[in-house]
């Protein structure tokens, strides 16, 4: 049964039924004020009669309560039938919509939204329409990526392997062609190593070893290590660590894989002879730590991205020069395992700054 036929014989009911009611107390009524009035003036046959002749005016007065029931209850069926259509025309916009996203549709969106729940409903419906088509852009961003990554060194391997093949290569060649063929080899296999990495960090299958962590030793660390990185790079990597820093509950390796991709990415796209900082330090809410690069910076259009998988917002870049866009979204699936926060803040030709926010 739909809703509108619920509604129509739900108003129909209460109002046939309150019309019953007031019919039945009032025949109780008359008839108990009537004898309670006359008994006491009236006796013998004189009561006898005057019963007889009230009769037909309670009779009538009850046949006109139980008409004017069956005609307001007509009545609002007739009212109720339109205010029910009035009522549920949103609702019916809600599932044409919903039918039309889950055929794909996911350009759909609720107009003429109301200041109601039905509004509430539609403005959740287009979010989460707005959250699909995300996805699926997203997703045909991956595959592109995905297929480019893999068809780039596989090309490569193909046209060495054919060339060796025919003999184009000479002797004296072979063994520098041997090692590029190694290197394409390395870059998929590295390649393969980075959606295994991502497939571990999924929250539904990744457990944490927490353990108390000395978190100004881990970044100072992990800051000295990556210094090398900075130096072959030409980039300047500054370092500033508040002392006295609490303690945080934390699974060692997998913080040290956040720095490292963080300091990674801001070395990598930062320009020759610029700088990085890492600025470490306490605030109310816990233990604050920046990374900041005066590098290419991130575009408004593509910052709400970036840690989306195979995401890249430079889509010029190769894979040596821009990675596979895998970095950043290990970064973010770890810090939501610990419970952490990170956030962004960036603009082009000026840097970026990540902010890792860890909760204590």
């Amino acid at each position: 049964m739909k809703i509108r036929t619920k509604l129509v014989l739900s108003y129909g009911i209460v109002v046939v039924a309150t019309l019953l009611i007031v019919s039945f107390v009032f025949d109780y009524s008359v008839s108990h004020h009537f004898d309670r009035v006359f008994a006491g003036e009236l006796r013998g046959p004189g009561m006898n009669r005057f019963k007889q002749m009230s009769m037909p005016f309670i009779s009538a007065v009850r046949y006109s309560l139980i008409y004017a029931a069956l005609g307001a209850g007509l009545l609002v069926l007739v009212i109720s039938y339109f205010v029910s259509n009035y009522l549920l025309a949103p609702v019916k916009d809600l599932i044409d919509i919903t039918k039309n996203i889950a055929k794909g549709k996911y350009d759909q969106r609720v107009d003429n939204i109301s200041d109601d729940e039905l509004g509430d409903l539609a403005n959740s419906l287009n979010k989460m329409a707005e959250k699909l088509e995300e996805i699926q852009l997203l997703r045909r961003e991956l595959v592109a990526n995905v297929s480019h990554e893999l068809s780039t060194p596989l090309t490569s391997v193909r046209g060495y392997l054919e060339a060796l093949h025919d003999g184009v290569i000479d002797k004296k060649k072979r063994k520098d062609t041997l090692l590029l063929l190694r290197e394409e080899a390395e870059r998929l296999v590295s390649m393969v190593e980075d959606v295994k990495r991502l497939a571990v960090v999924d929250q539904s299958t990744l457990k944490l070893n927490l353990e108390e962590v000395d978190l100004g030793l881990v970044v100072y660390s992990v800051t000295q290590k990556m210094a090398v990185q900075a130096e072959e790079c030409g980039v300047n990597l500054e370092m500033e660590i508040e002392g006295s820093l609490p303690l945080i509950m934390a699974d060692v390796s997998k913080l040290e894989q956040i720095l490292i991709n963080l300091l990674n990415n801001a070395i990598k796209f930062s320009d020759k002879g610029g700088e990085v900082d890492v600025e470490l330090r306490k605030i109310d809410a816990g233990v604050v730590l920046e990374v900041k690069d005066k590098g290419v910076g991130i575009s408004r259009r593509d910052l709400p991205y970036i840690f989306e998988r195979f995401y890249r917002a430079d889509k010029s870049r190769s894979r040596e020069t821009g990675g596979t866009g895998i970095g950043l979204a290990i970064v973010k699936e770890l810090v939501d395992a610990h419970g952490w926060e990170i956030d962004v803040k960036s603009e082009v030709g000026k840097g970026t700054c990540f902010k890792l926010l860890f909760l204590v």
